[in-house]
């Protein structure tokens, strides 16, 4: 082959890619029908996965959602909001800047 395109390349050419585009279209088709397997068995075991992973989504919802913690969770919340709130409480009413003649000064 490599010959002929060497010594008659307005053969061999056309040869040539007659078999690259037959070659093309026999990996395009294996290619389709390896997509086809390849879903096949990603679905499978995304299920097996999925029921797998079911009992420890039950076991973890099942302890995010008792009162205790939920009751702990609004406990920490409500304590977050009012150190926030008396930070800025603090910052606001103790803490003042007034400008004179262009310069800050501050006082607590």
């Amino acid at each position: 082959m490599i010959e002929g395109l060497m010594k008659k390349p307005n053969i061999a050419v056309p040869l040539v890619l007659r078999r690259l585009r037959a070659k093309l279209d026999e990996w395009r088709d294996a290619q389709k029908n390896f997509n086809r397997s390849w879903r096949e068995q990603c679905d499978k075991n995304h299920a097996k996965w999925q029921q797998s992973q079911a009992a420890t989504f039950r076991q973890v919802d099942g302890r995010q959602m008792r009162t205790k913690t939920l009751l702990n969770e609004a406990d920490t919340a409500a304590e977050e909001v009012s150190s926030s709130l008396s930070l800025i409480t603090r910052v606001y009413f103790r803490t003042r800047i007034f400008t004179l003649c262009g310069a800050k000064i501050t006082y607590f």
